[in-house]
């Protein structure tokens, strides 16, 4: 069995290497040529795989280690025959730490604590829906967002016109062009002039869900938001202009924890056998062990605390600084240095790798962030 994956999977020869024979690429250079003898193909959101990519090939299997599909025809995988899986839980955990660090970063830099907030979600999927839980936890007031979800009759749902008018607005949505619920620039010229003059804006879905021209425009106007964005129209070539007007700026690397990336690689690795009959006996465990303990002082107020710990495991302005360095290289260089952070990218864990002792009353919120073991500090 011949597999092609894209060489910033993590551990994909380790894993596959019993399967078969394993070729890796830079994800950006995988063709038609590269792929004609493969049997099984393993991208990440950077390859677009269609008719183009695949027609006259072999390949029987294609999976992706994302949650986002949008990079994938799968109409024409459905036509040709060729089977698709995906690893759309892999990196909720990593996701919803992001988001969470960088709305304490926001409230560390600003001096405002969003005690009592709101909060509008949008899209409440894997993601959406642990951030609700944790924001709820906090006590901000959780607008959930889901217009498929509404439609289906589900309640607990507010329209977009609401949530776009919370003090915090998080994107997690699919990106998609349809005629229904499409979310192709979902906030738009028109939609932004709902949001507060000096909301806090997310994204780490998809670069398009935002008019990234219409939200330059906008921001020039509002200067008082603050936007975190970790994903980008155009990417690898994104709006350094744009970069140059948000707070916080990362290279598409959300869901990039050790964890995140390691748990895709073993459930593609699964599949590809579930689909060839083949008993499954590599396995991600012996490659995330403990990373150690965190200590919060008694004497830190809860919010103070709850930055502290979070930041201890990740500080999403070690990133902005790396991307932002972008704005000082030529134009053609930009993109190749995206990928690069992106292939480069350090190791980072998360919560469940460390142990924790924390003032008192951060216990039951630590414990819900999911870390791996909580104490009360001093004990």
């Amino acid at each position: 069995m011949r597999i092609v994956a894209d060489e910033n999977i993590p551990l994909v020869r380790e894993a596959f290497a019993q399967l078969g024979e394993v070729y890796t690429y830079p994800g950006r250079q995988i063709g038609p040529e590269q792929v004609r003898q493969a049997d099984v193909l393993l991208v990440r959101s950077v390859v677009r795989v269609d008719r183009h990519l695949l027609s006259g090939s072999r390949v029987r299997l294609v999976g992706s280690a994302t949650v986002g599909v949008d990079h994938i025809d799968a109409r024409y995988l459905r036509k040709a025959g060729i089977a698709f899986v995906h690893t759309p839980e892999a990196s909720t955990q990593a996701v919803a730490e992001y988001v969470l660090a960088a709305v304490l970063k926001l409230a560390r830099l600003l001096g405002r604590w969003p005690e009592r907030w709101s909060v509008g979600i949008i899209g409440c999927g894997r993601i959406g829906e642990r951030l609700a839980r944790w924001f709820s936890e906090l006590g901000l007031e959780v607008l959930r967002c889901d217009p498929p979800r509404a439609e289906r009759g589900e309640a607990g749902f507010v329209p977009l016109q609401e949530a776009l008018q919370a003090q915090i607005v998080t994107l997690h949505v699919p990106l998609y062009r349809g005629r229904r619920h499409a979310t192709w620039h979902l906030l738009n010229a028109r939609r932004m002039r709902l949001l507060r003059p000096d909301v806090w804006l997310l994204n780490t879905s998809r670069g398009a869900v935002i008019d990234n021209r219409a939200l330059r425009r906008w921001v020039m106007n509002h200067p008082s938001a603050q936007l975190v964005l970790d994903v980008w129209e155009g990417e690898p070539c994104i709006d350094t202009a744009l970069l140059g007007r948000v707070r916080l700026g990362t290279p598409h690397i959300a869901g990039y924890s050790l964890e995140a990336r390691v748990r895709a690689t073993e459930a593609l690795y699964r599949a590809v056998c579930r689909y060839f009959g083949r008993p499954p006996s590599w396995r991600a465990d012996p490659y995330l062990p403990p990373a150690g303990k965190i200590m919060i002082s008694a004497r830190a107020s809860f919010w103070e605390g709850l930055a502290e710990l979070v930041h201890a495991v990740y500080d999403p302005e070690r990133d902005d600084r790396a991307l932002r360095y972008a704005r000082h290289l030529p134009e053609a260089e930009r993109g190749p240095y995206f990928d690069r952070l992106r292939r480069d990218y350090p190791l980072r864990r998360e919560f469940s790798a460390y142990r924790a002792s924390v003032p008192s009353e951060l216990i039951s919120i630590a414990r819900l962030l999911g870390f791996h073991e909580v104490e009360e500090a001093g004990r």
